[in-house]
């Protein structure tokens, strides 16, 4: 295994002059979980991980402060020289989840990733997927379709779900239903044709989705992770997981931050004198619900059986004192929740 492309791993370059929302843009565009700070000739000068920056913000930091006091200066490097079995050797020993490659003058010539090299790790955590909904603004295409098994790229958007779930190394599914839910049903059955195990909850009238897991059977001794059914995402669950239990979280919410743009190219002025332009600026960034959370069992188990919505069930734990706390994903995410969304995907697979 060489290390990864250089087209993908320069994604990751950002300077050590650039601020937080920087650095979580570039997390955003290469998914790799890291970025290399470099000099103006890719010479290295540090790293900052997706572990930096939600730590940073975790303690007060906000996304226009400098990115200085989250860089690690002399990360551990690895040069083209050493073979991978010496790679992977020094990453699972010092338990490096990626490690830049340079050169003599150490500038950065690739990127490993320990994801590349470690096999599957198989999860125990059950995996709830709220498939209920009316997805009622995405009418028509919801009028004989529950809005999870409306088609991406040639499959139902429930159907990406699982797939994904499944190459992370869980295999227990729920899919709570409401609205057309024979059509799931019917199309994943048990879960076998799709490698997981796959069981439901019958919503007999609408829950939330905090309410519907009320309703299950049998609450599990670990963790568990719910999933709206309508999130297309590369957000890794197991990541996720370690990261409710490293800190101790009763409840954990995924978030993605979302930058709100001006359509609008700026003219700067002073008097009626033009000092500058500015094309399209962001206005504003803000966290939003990526609709992904992790849930302690005890938290499970105060439910009551009544229709409740997610971020009221947080505010819920939170008033009781207990710890509820953000993930700050950067990987790729969209929610197919309104027509504006799912038209266009429409329109390119037609084409």
């Amino acid at each position: 295994m060489n290390s990864v492309t250089k087209n993908i791993w320069s994604k990751c370059l950002i300077k050590p002059t650039s601020k937080i929302k920087e650095a979580v843009r570039s997390l955003s565009k290469s998914s790799l979980q890291i970025c290399l700070v470099v000099s103006r000739n890719n010479t290295l000068i540090g790293t900052i991980t997706d572990g930096d920056v939600r730590r940073g913000l975790l303690r007060g930091l906000n996304l226009e402060d400098p990115i200085t006091t989250l860089i690690k200066k002399n990360p551990f490097v690895v040069t083209s020289s050493m073979s991978n079995n010496t790679v992977q050797y020094f990453m699972r020993s010092k338990s490096l989840l990626q490690v830049p490659q340079v050169n003599e003058k150490f500038k950065v010539t690739g990127l490993y990733l320990l994801s590349d090299f470690k096999l599957l790790k198989k999860r125990k955590n059950l995996v709830v997927i709220m498939a209920g909904g009316f997805g009622k603004r995405l009418r028509p295409y919801t009028l004989k379709c529950p809005k999870p098994m409306l088609t991406v790229a040639g499959a139902p958007i429930l159907e990406h779900i699982i797939n994904n779930i499944s190459s992370q190394g869980f295999s227990k599914i729920v899919i709570s239903t409401h609205y057309l839910g024979s059509m799931i049903k019917d199309y994943f059955k048990n879960g076998k044709n799709f490698n997981v195990d796959i069981d439901y909850i019958n919503e007999s009238k609408p829950m939330g989705t905090a309410g519907a897991l009320s309703l299950m059977k049998k609450i599990p001794n670990e963790p568990l992770v719910v999933v709206n059914g309508d999130i297309l995402t590369e957000i890794n669950y197991g990541d996720l997981i370690d990261y409710h239990q490293k800190n101790a979280s009763q409840a954990t919410m995924a978030v993605k931050f979302f930058d709100l743009k001006n359509p609008y190219g700026v003219v700067k002025t002073k008097g009626i004198q033009i000092i500058d332009f500015e094309e399209k600026p962001v206005q504003k960034s803000t966290i939003i619900n990526a609709g992904v959370y992790v849930l302690n069992p005890a938290t499970i188990k105060a439910l009551k059986k009544k229709k409740l919505d997610m971020p009221d069930f947080f505010k819920t734990i939170k008033k009781k004192g207990k710890k509820t706390i953000v993930f700050p994903i950067y990987e790729n995410w969209s929610e197919i929740g309104s027509f504006q969304d799912y038209d266009p995907i429409k329109k390119i697979e037609r084409k």
